[in-house]
């Protein structure tokens, strides 16, 4: 049988840092037993495809080189990751990853001692600081000599403390030739401030820097709806390309080996015009307590235990089943609402392009707009969905690709429904003045105006308008 399983194991809850941002709540020491790892998943091990060792912290969990060794010798086509903080990846560990092709994702949180010292609730930040970043170094230069690549992304959890290092964080990785992972807090249920939202556009800015040579992944869907239309304002700017360059050459750029940053896009079904999780039917994740449910983001549902059930038991069991049949029917009250991982199911139910958002998204992210066109379009819903994301985005792509005409309409509808009306109002003007529909352009912008006057390029915009119509700026 071909490999075909995503599976997360969490051996344990246990770690050895407690950052201000983490969104654990337990750190318990209990660690799965020798007889599940060893013994009650061997049916398993054969057709894992990707295993994710999680904790906690798994470089401090008992047993965890011996395991790996286990896997490594044992099952050599399962793809082993790893997510650690860093810590303690010393050489030992580096050597395991060479031998194995192991995939390491590191949060490194930091590029300075004092912000680590800033971000942890105990512990000498500075020693912590120049722990993480020798082995960083360490594991960056296996990676660089192997023909396989051995880091996934390197990690900046966002928070007030990280704000100012989101820009030498990008240093840090495109020097190295490493994709990034900013994670935003809210996330993990934090409130979204000025702060978090004015990062997300540092953030933006550096993705569109260094996109020839790294990949810069946001994690921050809940605050998708608030900073649409950042990428644009970024990039309308007269003086990007400068600064663009003026960041390249403070840089010693590198790129990456592979610029695709892991996740669960390869686990939904695409074809036929048809998106699906398919994590019910090819994932599992297994906690420290043995509990095991389908999937890492946030479900409730658990299938069965390992330390009570065989798991070739849960993997037949009726509650596995039953799942597996109520996401096949878009049926999702056991998902976590914020899934962030494929496709938003839970708020999703009754409308297919909720099953297009990974894609779309990402596309709309990566300033493809053609291709945002057509995987919204290819979904069949865009004439009858009320939903005023969808309706932005599909409006400002249009607008991007030339087509303004089409593009005030659905401008039109994300306002209709409830889409942020400065966005709105501000580039649906910026269309309507290159249509040189000047009067119209000039309401739309000068009530953009009114919601926001900082705004630099809603006014350069205004100001373009009224010199068209020979009019004096009131504004």
């Amino acid at each position: 049988m071909k490999p075909d399983m995503y599976v997360y194991l969490s051996p344990s809850l246990m770690c050895n840092l407690r950052h201000t941002f983490c969104f654990q709540t337990s750190f318990s020491t209990e660690r799965l037993s020798d007889e599940i790892l060893y013994k009650k998943l061997l049916p398993l091990y054969p057709r894992i495809k990707t295993l994710r060792l999680l904790g906690g912290e798994p470089t401090i969990i008992p047993g965890m080189i011996e395991y790996i060794i286990f896997l490594g010798e044992n099952y050599p086509d399962m793809q082993i990751n790893i997510v650690t903080n860093g810590v303690n990846f010393d050489r030992e560990w580096v050597a395991l990853t060479e031998k194995y092709n192991i995939i390491v994702s590191m949060s490194v949180n930091s590029t300075s001692e004092c912000v680590t010292d800033s971000i942890l609730e105990h512990g000498d930040g500075k020693k912590i600081h120049q722990k993480v970043h020798d082995n960083l170094m360490l594991l960056t230069q296996a990676h660089n000599n192997s023909e396989k690549s051995l880091v996934n992304a390197i990690t900046l959890a966002v928070c007030d403390k990280t704000i100012k290092k989101i820009k030498p964080f990008a240093k840090l990785a495109i020097n190295s030739g490493l994709n990034v992972i900013y994670q935003f807090p809210c996330e993990m249920g934090a409130k979204i401030t000025v702060d978090i939202l004015e990062a997300l556009y540092c953030v933006q800015k550096m993705k569109l820097f260094c996109i020839d040579y790294i990949t810069i992944d946001v994690k921050s869907s809940p605050c998708a709806g608030k900073h649409l239309g950042i990428v644009n304002d970024i990039q309308s700017d007269p003086s990007f390309d400068t600064k663009k360059q003026q960041f390249l050459l403070a840089c010693d750029p590198k790129k990456a080996k592979e610029r695709v940053i892991s996740s669960y896009e390869n686990y939904i079904f695409k074809g036929d015009n048809k998106f699906k999780c398919l994590m019910p039917h090819i994932g599992l994740s297994i906690l420290a307590n043995g509990d095991v449910i389908p999937c890492s983001s946030g479900t409730k549902y658990v299938l069965g235990n390992l330390y009570f059930n065989d798991i070739e038991e849960i993997l037949k069991s009726d509650a596995r089943r039953k799942l597996q049949i109520m996401i096949d029917n878009n049926c999702y009250e056991y998902c976590w609402p914020n899934c962030n991982n494929n496709f938003f199911p839970a708020t999703s139910q009754k409308e297919a392009y909720y099953c297009y958002s990974a894609s779309w998204k990402k596309a709309f992210d990566d300033a493809n707009y053609a291709n945002v066109i057509n995987i919204i379009e290819t979904s069949g819903v865009i004439s009858t969905t009320n939903n005023p994301e969808m309706l932005y985005c599909y409006a400002f792509s249009l607008h991007m690709e030339k087509q303004q005409e089409l593009a005030v309409n659905y401008y039109t509808l994300a306002l209709k429904n409830g889409f942020s009306e400065f966005w709105v109002r501000y580039n649906r003007g910026s269309a309507l003045k290159e249509m040189k529909l000047f009067d119209d352009a000039l309401r739309d912008i000068e009530k953009a105006l009114l919601i926001d006057n900082s705004h630099g390029g809603a006014y350069d915009v205004y100001k373009s308008i009224c010199q068209k119509l020979n009019k004096a700026t009131s504004l």
